[in-house]
């Protein structure tokens, strides 16, 4: 069987996705996506990937699979979270996808893990329409509803105003973990150089509410999108700590490793990081002056009702920074480096949720 056809297909509704599709000569496809940068992304499948892959037999385990997009693909931009980085995941996504097709086993039977069990989940408290335009991550592209009323399931739209309400919804629903993300306008505001007495406590506004309604019934989690500077970041991690949240998610941009090593050593609550870092070329700096782990833990962003993980953990986003291929391989480099697991976070896509044969 060989690879006979790249095809990509972006909707307008959808316009930060991009799907891509592997046509075989036996008719089996494999379908891969990514987020963000989808034209940019479009021109590096075709100009960059299709015509190594259509040269290729037809990649028959997991190691042929990383060296069929890893071996002399590019010269630049195989680190960070760039077009290349991105374009080379929806390639990799969609050949897993294309060898457990043929093969006719579920992926999971294909990276060597047939039997798991539940996964715990958490809710990310965004709406239906959260990041739907190009325009980036701003809070002008949250999607809330223009009249000001909450419609259903606008997760975002309820934390913001009703969090206590939400968080009972969420429990009813056998939910108990949640994620929100209120010190994002006070950061925009100042471009995270600070932040005033009556931001902060508007932005906690929530985080109480919610403790006040369940208690530790619900875990919280604090997405920060990396908006801030290192001293504020600090103070706004001092006043969660009062909040037992499970854990603050990138206080400042993630790729400041020593910046987020100082953060967490002077705070009680675990960071999380690596949804957009994309390589693991730094890992070897999540370590104090000692040599111990640093322990640093990063997101899953669909899991509901989780546990709280242990620390150590790095979560790159297999869909658009990443790759099956290359977390398998960066959790041996994590074990290697006496770090724990790798477990992945997920972005706006639709695949992470489709079955596979098997």
């Amino acid at each position: 069987m060989r690879i006979v056809g790249v095809e990509t297909l972006r909707l307008a509704t959808l316009p930060n996705l991009v799907f891509v599709v592997l046509h075989t000569d036996s008719g089996v496809t494999g379908l891969g996506e990514t987020y963000y940068g989808a034209a940019a992304v479009e021109v590096v499948v075709h100009e960059t990937l299709a015509p190594m892959l259509l040269a290729s037999p037809m990649p028959k385990s997991a190691a042929e699979i990383g060296a069929a997009i890893d071996a002399d693909a590019f010269y630049v931009g195989t680190t960070g979270s760039g077009v290349e980085v991105r374009a080379r995941s929806a390639i990799d996504i969609a050949l897993w996808d294309l060898a457990s097709r043929a093969r006719g086993v579920s992926l999971a039977t294909l990276a060597g893990d047939p039997q798991r069990g539940d996964l715990p989940v958490y809710n990310t408290c965004a709406g239906p329409h959260y990041m739907r335009d190009t325009t980036g991550q701003r809070s002008l592209n949250w999607g809330l509803p223009s009249d000001g009323q909450r419609h259903r399931y606008d997760d975002l739209w309820s934390f913001l105003n009703q969090a206590d309400r939400l968080a009972d919804d969420l429990l009813a629903d056998g939910i108990s973990a949640m994620k929100i993300w209120p010190f994002d306008s006070p950061a925009e505001a100042t471009r995270g150089e600070s932040i005033s007495a009556s931001a902060m406590a508007a932005a906690l506004a929530p985080v109480r509410r919610i403790r006040d309604a369940v208690g530790d019934r619900m875990q919280i989690l604090i997405e920060m999108h990396g908006l801030w500077q290192p001293r504020p970041a600090a103070q706004i991690l001092g006043e969660l700590e009062h909040y037992d949240v499970m854990w603050a998610e990138d206080p400042i941009p993630p790729h400041r490793i020593e910046e987020l090593a100082a953060l967490r050593a002077g705070c009680r609550i675990p960071i999380a990081a690596g949804e957009t870092v994309g390589a693991m070329l730094s890992i070897s700096l999540v370590r104090d002056p000692d040599g111990a782990p640093l322990h640093f833990i990063a997101q899953l962003q669909v899991f509901r009702g989780i546990q709280v993980p242990r620390p150590g953990q790095i979560y790159p986003d297999l869909f658009a920074y990443g790759s099956r291929t290359r977390t398998q391989n960066d959790d041996s480099i994590c074990e290697l480096h006496g770090l724990l697991d790798i477990m992945g976070h997920k972005e706006d896509g639709l695949l992470f949720f489709l079955p596979y044969p098997g």
